[in-house]
């Protein structure tokens, strides 16, 4: 294994006798100091930082991150599904659906747009919140009538006493 010193500043890096590899290294990124130890050292970078947060940037789906150090950095694209019939969806329950065919993988962009924070349809059983509708109904009808006979007790003793 070597390295030789090709043309337009880039070394070439060979595994064996005149094996050349396309693995190039740009010379201006590499630093040769004279001396047997470097004695100072300037950092041209971030801190390490931790993921703290991450947003949808733009319609086009792209996902930052948000790290501890003050850096953001878009992290991965969100793809869309496009399904050539909604009716053969499978419904698994919490809003989670499955399908027996392959969908159409489509990158956000253009008429595709992906919004942050919006909600595409309602994420609501109807059924069961009419159920709570009906259940909560009955049951202030149920405390209005109890209030009903406990004024009609308190007028029937008002009366014993006169």
């Amino acid at each position: 294994m070597g390295a030789v010193l090709g043309s337009n500043n880039k070394i070439r890096i060979y595994v064996g006798e005149g094996d050349l590899q396309n693995n190039v290294v740009q010379t201006s990124y590499i630093t040769q100091h004279a001396s047997e130890f470097v004695v100072t050292m300037d950092q041209d970078g971030y801190a390490r930082g931790e993921l703290i947060d991450v947003y949808i940037l733009s319609e086009d789906g792209v996902v930052v991150g948000v790290y501890s150090n003050g850096k953001t950095l878009p992290t991965y694209r969100v793809a869309l599904a496009q399904f050539t019939d909604p009716e053969e969806l499978v419904n698994k329950g919490s809003n989670l659906y499955t399908s027996v065919k392959t969908p159409t993988i489509l990158l956000p962009g253009g008429g595709n747009k992906i919004r942050s924070g919006m909600v595409e349809m309602s994420n609501v059983d109807i059924a069961e919140e009419f159920i709570n509708l009906i259940t909560a109904q009955r049951t202030y009808q149920a405390n209005a009538r109890t209030i009903t006979v406990a004024n009609i007790v308190l007028e029937d003793t008002i009366n014993l006493v006169r």
